[in-house]
């Protein structure tokens, strides 16, 4: 429940505030948001408590940057399993399938409000471990946050719950990553693993997310003079970068799954 809920003129003040902003829908989640980043931070604290004593002979043995990621990726698969739990059912709600383009869900609201809290957090981390991890992630990290942002306006919030559904392919990802570090690197786990995780990205990013793309771009064209130009650039730009992003990344899973392969079929050589 909103913390402005009994005070009518704060509650008022915060809503001229974020329609100011141009995210009129975001007085009613902005608590949700710093609540799922604060969880996230929370999360990414107690993996980083904790993974010593359950993983002790593993975690300790990785160096800094390993075990940071580690407790990153702790954080990665216990989003991505909510979110999508959470998302899927608000591919079939009836105020967003009528109006795919300005409908606004107060559930959907609360929903895409801790996958933005994630996004905050995760756009965080990588700008303050950029050195380590690279422009790759915080530009794919800032890009889901403003995509998050926007179905605040509300903008395109029926398809938010469509470019979630990318998240399906993030459990198997941060599976693979703990595999390598807890010893099964090559192991027949890993390769079914890696053989689902390349199935997965493809079918629910480049696949369905390219089918899903050119229907946001349909729905768009015909209300496009009513969208700000600014918005738009910003819009289409992050879009544009997470495309690209999951393209590069595809080919890299494929690669990695194609080394796995390739490892089986020496082991048997020289088993023969």
């Amino acid at each position: 429940m909103s913390s402005t809920a009994n005070d009518p003129t704060l509650e008022q003040s915060v809503q001229t505030i974020f329609r100011e902003f141009g995210f009129e829908k975001l007085a009613f989640h902005w608590q949700v948001v710093l609540l799922s980043a604060a969880a996230c931070q929370g999360t990414f604290c107690l993996s980083r408590a904790l993974s010593p004593l359950l993983f002790r002979k593993t975690y300790r043995s990785l160096n800094s940057k390993e075990q940071t990621s580690w407790d990153a990726h702790v954080v990665s698969f216990l989003h991505c399993i909510l979110i999508v739990t959470l998302a899927l059912p608000i591919c079939f709600e009836p105020r967003l399938l009528n109006d795919r383009v300005f409908g606004y869900d107060s559930h959907a609201g609360d929903v895409y409000a801790i996958a933005c809290g994630y996004f905050l957090w995760d756009t965080l981390f990588h700008g303050k471990y950029l050195k380590e991890y690279g422009l790759g992630p915080l530009i794919h990290a800032c890009s889901c946050f403003a995509l998050a942002l926007f179905s605040y306006r509300p903008l395109t919030m029926y398809y938010g719950c469509i470019f979630l559904m990318f998240e399906l392919s993030t459990p198997f990802l941060n599976v693979q990553w703990f595999m390598d570090k807890l010893g099964f690197e090559g192991s027949l786990g890993q390769k079914i693993n890696s053989g689902i995780l390349l199935s997965t990205f493809f079918g629910v990013r480049i696949i369905h997310g390219t089918w899903s793309l050119y229907h946001l771009i349909v729905d768009i064209l015909p209300v496009v003079h009513s969208i700000p130009l600014h918005l738009l650039t910003v819009f289409g730009t992050a879009l544009g970068c997470l495309y690209l992003l999951n393209l590069i990344w595809l080919c890299k899973i494929f690669l990695r799954f194609k080394k796995l392969l390739g490892s089986t079929s020496v082991e048997k050589t020289k088993a023969s």
